[in-house]
């Protein structure tokens, strides 16, 4: 809902300025009387298309600072485009597909811009426009985003030829196209740039608090100071972030180079939940597990180094559930013994379940333990690995932390790591650590949404610059 509200927001501030701009100058823009429905149609859809493209590309509600964030994140390297056409070709094509709109819309609304250069130049200048404010925001600023803003356009703009060609019309001739001076097409967009900028600070005055998130905590490590505390000492679903203490238990009680043969217990895992790719019969080691578990989250990973562990703890054979709720007895004792005293974690995968909770104080002092363990540390901080089992056969693990994934526009090169996690219950979460001026962050951020998780995660780090 308040997703909705705030896109409401953008798009009626800008349609109600841009129409009031449009009255002032109507009868110096429109050519005649015969273009103004169909004139009136485009004009409204251009406007409702750029305030939503926007609001999503350089709304500072998605956190603004009067000086320049994140400097080393600015990539003015062209040739990189090929390394994220290989390694992120989904996020290539898509930011593509989001300017294509504009190549289609823009010669219907301007008679000057009917040539394939032409439209490639203002979806470069557009972009370029966006980069140059992203520098004041807390994501990356890269050229290759022009790049693909002009061939976005571009395949809009033949899109829009093909369209002509169809219904047969000739672009010279249309009576429709209504725009004839550049100018006022100019004014025109800088209008809703700057409206979509003020919406974006009306809304941080309506919230007051900046940070998206329902409960966050930020631990200076070698202060032992929290810097920044919203809602830390309340009970939360912990999703995924659950697998660190799930680690740390397996490693007081496993040596990473003994061997695990993977059993039946990964049946226990829900299908919606995510996987590391593991099958009945696997032999993995447990740092291959240890891997699986943290990097894509694997809920088998879990489920497997439980049941391993449940076992060796107890020196009996136990049926597989009796030997992880063994395991999980070991993993709330060591929770309390580090000195996260207010969490009972019932699952190894963190999958909600009525009576599983955490804090995100709690998270945070796990979240320091953990970066103490240069296994866990080495592991985390790692965008992709390659394992290859015991059998041969190999795997490709991503790390779902965008703020270490440098294709990724949330990337830090401060960041080290750590754990991601999501649920129904707990919405979406991060626990980072950062080392900033030679100190050590951990940041937790829980109950956000996707896109807010990373965004709290570079603004609190920012604020401690």
């Amino acid at each position: 809902m308040e997703f909705i509200e705030n896109i409401s927001i953008y798009v009626i501030s800008s349609l109600l300025v841009c129409i009031i701009y449009n009255k002032i100058n109507e009868r110096r823009i429109l050519e005649n009387n015969k273009s103004k429905k169909i004139y009136k149609f485009i004009f409204i859809l251009m406007t409702i298309y750029l305030s939503i493209l926007l609001s999503h590309l350089i709304s500072p509600v998605y956190g603004f600072s009067f000086k320049i964030n994140y400097i080393n994140n600015l990539n003015m390297n062209p040739f990189r485009i090929f390394e994220l056409l290989y390694e992120k070709p989904k996020t290539l094509l898509k930011y593509m597909i989001i300017f294509l709109p504009y190549g289609i819309l823009l010669p219907l609304l301007c008679k000057k811009i009917n040539t394939g250069f032409k439209v490639i130049l203002c979806g470069g200048i557009l972009s370029f426009f966006i980069e140059v404010f992203q520098l004041f925001l807390y994501t990356g600023t890269d050229i290759n985003h022009m790049i693909l803003a002009s061939i976005g356009t571009y395949i809009g703009y033949l899109v829009f030829k093909f369209l002509c060609h169809v219904c047969e019309l000739k672009i010279k001739n249309t009576n429709y196209i209504t725009y004839n001076n550049l100018k006022y097409l100019f004014y025109y967009f800088a209008l809703i740039f700057i409206t979509v900028i003020c919406s974006g600070l009306y809304i941080n005055f309506k919230k007051l608090d900046h940070i998206q998130a329902s409960n966050v905590c930020l631990l200076d490590v070698d202060d032992n100071n929290i810097i920044y505390s919203k809602g830390s000492d309340e009970k939360i679903a912990p999703a995924s972030t659950t697998k660190m203490i799930t680690a740390l238990t397996v490693l007081d009680y496993c040596k990473v180079d003994e061997k695990v043969i993977v059993g039946d217990e990964i049946e226990f895992v829900y299908n919606d939940g995510s996987k590391a790719g593991l099958k009945k019969g696997d032999i993995v080691t447990v740092k291959q597990l240890l891997d699986g578990l943290l990097l894509p989250s694997g809920n088998d990973a879990a489920y497997v180094l439980a049941r391993y562990t449940g076992e060796k703890i107890s020196n009996n054979n136990l049926s597989i559930k009796d030997a992880i709720s063994n395991f999980m007895i070991y993993a709330n004792k060591k929770a309390v013994s580090i000195g996260a005293t207010n969490s009972n974690f019932i699952r190894p995968d963190g999958y909600d379940i009525d009576n599983q909770y955490t804090t995100a104080k709690d998270l945070a002092c796990i979240g320091e333990v953990f970066m103490k363990s240069n296994i866990l540390s080495d592991i985390v901080s790692n965008y992709k690995l390659n394992d290859e089992f015991i059998d041969g056969s190999q795997v490709k693990y991503e790390n779902t932390n965008e703020l270490i994934n440098p294709y990724s526009e949330y990337y830090s090169s401060n960041v080290k790591g750590l754990k991601t996690g999501s649920s129904s219950n707990a919405g979406k979460c991060i626990v980072s650590a950062a080392d900033i001026d030679n100190k050590t962050y951990i940041c937790v951020v829980m109950g956000s949404t996707d896109k807010g998780r990373w965004i709290d995660s570079l603004c609190l780090y920012q604020s401690i610059k």
